[in-house]
């Protein structure tokens, strides 16, 4: 028996000491960090092919490298890589929305193919830190999804500060794979290529066999993939006859700020199907943006391009999707972009949204006096609710943007309580003002 057991353990070192020589040589830290090591500097890198070009490819030779995880043990590739076994890398980051969204197969992939497949995560450089460059935008950018979850964090500046982050990230989510922490020069990221969720699969002998941009970014899954290169066959997938809601972030789909602001707003996709995927095509059907100085984008499981006007969506079952809707603003002025999501297998499972954006100044939702009215749906095709004090709702008026008083083509429809309900389908499509003695709240008229 211990013929046997020594037999192996020298096997082992020896195939260790193979893998150690046919690697390329180590990118990584030689000795723990400390927690004071500050982060360094790392330039923009703003990539319009999906992040697909940085780092090395199928059939290249990995590097060696050492990473340390939360509890300070190292990470040497070299060492783990074990025969008839393969490693899989994905990066990430707590302020990317398309990583957490990623969690759910993360950890699927981790107990479906433990046998087969070891997973880490790779923690590295804040995608969208709260008032910080964006290293992947090149402007400050925390994003709806961020702004609206309350994950506003920015870019650490010391490995420690790296790790508390880690630490506050593991409170909010269940990570089931193990956690290595980029070094403070950012050595994995580098090499790899800047990009906020790309992944790779690497064989026993230290050869990347997969790579993904974006992590099992559809029509790319993780799940075929795994099982094309481990059985030669890909697995059966789920239906795709979910149907989707989508909702609003906050039931608000105006954004005000100053030119030159980002402004910002978003929704939420359902999958309300528990065995089905859904697959939802985006169609940007219009654009009205008023001059060159403005444009705007969207980000979903990945960040488009401001070119980019269509976009297939595959959510599996009983999940979520965030969807971010941007304006780059520049001069003083209004815009707005309409929407059409489309359940692919279902037509009639659809949803029409705009976006509205404005820069002028003009109706800037006030309080005086501790007083505010709330007014919904807004942007609305007529009729709107509003909410308030009932003896200052009673002074109600209407105005242009441009200060016209328009009051007289409104209809009060109901009134119950601290509730007055105006029917506004005499009114143009634009933006209005609505008055009240105490508060101003700015309303936009779809149709």
């Amino acid at each position: 028996m211990k013929t046997t057991l020594l037999s192996v353990a020298l096997f082992f070192l020896t195939f260790q000491s193979i893998i150690a020589q046919s690697l390329l040589p180590s990118i990584g830290q030689f000795t723990q960090p400390m927690d004071t090591s500050e982060i360094c500097y790392y330039p923009v890198t703003i990539d319009s092919t999906g992040f697909c070009l940085p780092g090395p490819e199928v059939g290249d030779t990995m590097p060696d490298f050492t990473l340390y995880d939360m509890a300070n043990n190292a990470f040497t590739l070299s060492n783990n890589l074990v025969p008839g076994k393969y490693t899989l890398l994905i990066s990430g980051s707590y302020t990317c929305p398309v990583f957490r969204n990623k969690v759910p197969i993360i950890n699927s992939v981790v107990t479906s193919y433990a046998a087969d497949v070891d997973t880490y995560v790779v923690y590295q450089m804040e995608a969208h830190p709260a008032t910080d460059t964006s290293l992947y935008f090149g402007y400050v950018n925390p994003g709806a999804a961020n702004t609206s979850q309350g994950i506003l964090y920015d870019q650490p500046t010391t490995y420690g500060e790296r790790k508390m982050l880690i630490d506050t990230m593991n409170a909010d989510l269940t990570i089931l794979a193990p956690i290595l922490i980029d070094g403070p020069c950012n050595e994995f990221l580098d090499y790899f290529g800047p990009a906020p969720n790309n992944a790779y699969l690497i064989d026993s002998n230290g050869i990347i066999v997969l790579k993904h941009c974006w992590f099992d970014k559809f029509p790319i899954s993780i799940v075929n993939d795994l099982d094309s290169v481990l059985f030669g066959s890909t697995s059966g997938s789920n239906g795709t006859n979910g149907t989707f809601t989508f909702a609003l972030d906050g039931n608000d789909s105006v954004a005000y700020g100053n030119p030159g602001d980002i402004l910002t707003l978003g929704g939420t996709f359902t999958n309300t199907d528990l065995v089905d995927d859904v697959i939802i095509e985006l169609t940007r059907v219009s654009n009205n943006l008023p001059d060159p100085s403005w444009t705007s984008a969207m980000c979903l499981n990945v960040c488009l391009g401001t070119n980019v006007s269509n976009y297939t969506l595959q959510i599996p079952p009983n999940s979520t999707q965030h969807f971010s809707f941007y304006f780059f603003t520049g001069s003083s002025a209004s815009g707005d972009a309409q929407f059409e999501f489309v359940n692919t297998n279902a037509p009639g499972n659809f949803v029409t949204q705009g976006f509205y954006g404005n820069t002028t100044g003009l109706g800037t939702k006030e309080s005086i006096n501790g007083q505010l009215i709330s007014i919904y749906p807004n942007p609305t095709n007529g009729l709107i609710t509003v909410i308030g004090n009932s003896e200052d709702l009673a002074y109600t008026r209407f105005y242009t943007a441009l200060g016209q008083d328009v009051t007289e083509l409104t209809d009060v429809t109901s009134v119950t309580g601290n509730n007055k309900t105006f029917d506004l389908s005499r009114l143009t499509s634009g933006l209005y003002l609505i008055k009240t003695r105490k508060a101003t709240t700015r309303i936009y008229k779809l149709h």
